[in-house]
């Protein structure tokens, strides 16, 4: 997904998501590595294998979609759900 000058993108097995710069430079814009459903900053929030990534057209909430976690009895109509990361800025974030 492209936006505001860059493009972000999910990592399913590392759990991350991505903003990669026009330039080549990376970095890790949401998610430890680790496999979870935690919330939080970026350094402690945790995807379990997101597979897609969507934002409001304001840029100040992500959605990400991550199948339904292993203990939430999966159905027929729902065998996914969608996380929010709500961000206190816009999306624009300065690259290291």
């Amino acid at each position: 997904m492209y936006h505001d000058g860059g493009r972000y993108v999910v990592a399913r097995g590392a759990h991350q998501i991505y903003r990669i710069e026009l330039d080549g430079q990376f970095a890790v814009f949401a998610g430890s590595g680790d496999r979870g459903a935690d919330d939080g900053d970026v350094a402690v929030a945790t995807f379990s294998f997101p597979n897609d990534i969507g934002v409001s057209p304001d840029g100040r909430v992500f959605y990400i979609n991550e199948p339904s976690p292993l203990d939430v009895p999966h159905t027929v109509l729902s065998p996914t759900h969608i996380r929010r990361i709500v961000l206190v800025e816009p999306a624009a974030q300065e690259m290291p």
